[in-house]
């Protein structure tokens, strides 16, 4: 925005120093870092890319892909997925557009928590894997291409209270019980 202010000619930082109230350094410094900035934005694009893993929903949502790449991302950030893997049981097909195969879980869903979700929410709060049989047998509802459960969910420590036996169903090795 300097730049497009003051141009970047030999008087650009004697202007913009003085328009600003700055001395003539600060302003070459300000007018320069244009360049690095836009060459910071790229690299850090470009880590993001290497270290964030982007899930998308294999099927189509009738979402945009960024906002549907956006949900199933959230739903999917604290998980093992297993790409590629089928379904070990039928998935009825509304299901099957946002079915992930998630390390431990078995076959999932990408879901909207109900309690959890509120209008001006993070996905991060509220999207999450469930396993399909506890999906199944709670239920959902497709509002605007987003599948809702009404799952079992505790805030902390961690989301969705995941039933044994819906895991198994689901082709998951649940965790051992750690009660003392």
């Amino acid at each position: 925005m300097l730049q497009e202010r003051y141009g970047t000619g030999p008087d650009a930082a004697a202007r913009a120093a003085t328009e600003l109230g700055w001395d003539i350094g600060k302003a070459r410094g300000a007018l320069a870092a244009g360049d690095e900035y836009r060459q910071w934005v790229r690299d850090g694009a470009a880590h993001a890319r290497d270290r964030i893993a982007v899930c998308r929903p294999p099927g189509e949502t009738g979402l945009p892909d960024v906002l549907a790449a956006t949900l199933m991302t959230a739903a999917c950030a604290y998980e093992d997925v297993v790409p590629g893997r089928p379904s070990p049981l039928p998935l009825p097909d509304e299901l099957t557009r946002w079915y992930v195969f998630v390390q431990g879980l078995g076959a999932c869903v990408a879901v909207a928590v109900e309690d959890a979700c509120t209008p001006d929410g993070s996905p991060r709060d509220y999207m999450r894997v469930a396993p399909v049989a506890m999906v199944v047998q709670a239920g959902w509802t497709v509002r605007d291409g987003v599948i809702f459960s009404p799952l079992p969910y505790a805030e902390y420590p961690d989301g969705i209270e995941y039933d044994e036996e819906a895991v198994r169903a689901s082709g998951g090795t649940p965790l051992p019980d750690e009660s003392p």
